[in-house]
């Protein structure tokens, strides 16, 4: 079985193409077929093993997540957590913006404990999982946690917009219209601190 790589494509130019591709030259061992521009059917085999081993599950979660296969993805995170436990963080951020798609609260909640607990996420990481971990006790009706998580997120990043928007909605919610109220005060004052001139 013989394979076209392309119209007007000499052998080797297809192996260089390859090589950029691939990284490796192990599937170019033996030359091509003698007719110009055909592979054969082990070479195209080596090729795909060559690209595979390129391809690590991380990168394979990154992709299924920039696909919008949540499910998938959050399943390939899951996997890479448990592959490479100390290096979790970022793979377990990842999984918490999945499984909030999914809305999988609990899950959002549980990944947002283990992240806040690890050495130092840094500012602004550490901003982004309180406010997801607030959203998910928002979604399930925990007000008084996801105001704390929202709080400390505004202690953290006093200029985040999206922090005091939730926290109003959160107040309201909550039924606690003083609260709101106080936090859309603030909010108006931030926001006439960035308005152009």
């Amino acid at each position: 079985m013989h394979l076209k790589i392309g119209i007007g494509l000499s052998s080797a130019f297809a192996s260089v193409v390859l090589y950029a591709v691939c990284g490796s030259l192990a599937f170019a061992a033996g030359p091509p077929d003698a007719e110009d521009g055909v592979l054969n059917k082990d070479i195209v085999k080596d090729i795909a093993g060559a690209m595979a081993k390129k391809s690590s599950p991380l990168s394979r979660a990154d992709t299924l997540a920039g696909q919008g296969r949540w499910a998938d993805a959050y399943d390939a995170y899951t996997t890479e957590i448990s592959r490479d436990k100390d290096n979790s963080v970022s793979s377990r951020v990842k999984r918490m913006v999945c499984a909030a798609r999914l809305k999988r609260w609990n899950e959002v909640i549980a990944d947002g404990n283990e992240i806040l607990k690890a050495k130092s996420p840094g500012t602004q990481k550490r901003a982004k999982v309180l406010q997801r971990r607030a959203e998910a006790y928002a979604a399930l009706k925990k007000y008084d946690l996801a105001r704390v998580d929202l709080l400390e997120e505004i202690k953290l990043w006093p200029d985040s917009r999206p922090a005091y928007v939730e926290l109003i909605n959160v107040y309201q919610a909550a039924g606690d219209w003083q609260g709101a109220a106080e936090t859309q005060k603030k909010l108006d004052a931030l926001d006439s601190e960035i308005k152009p001139f």
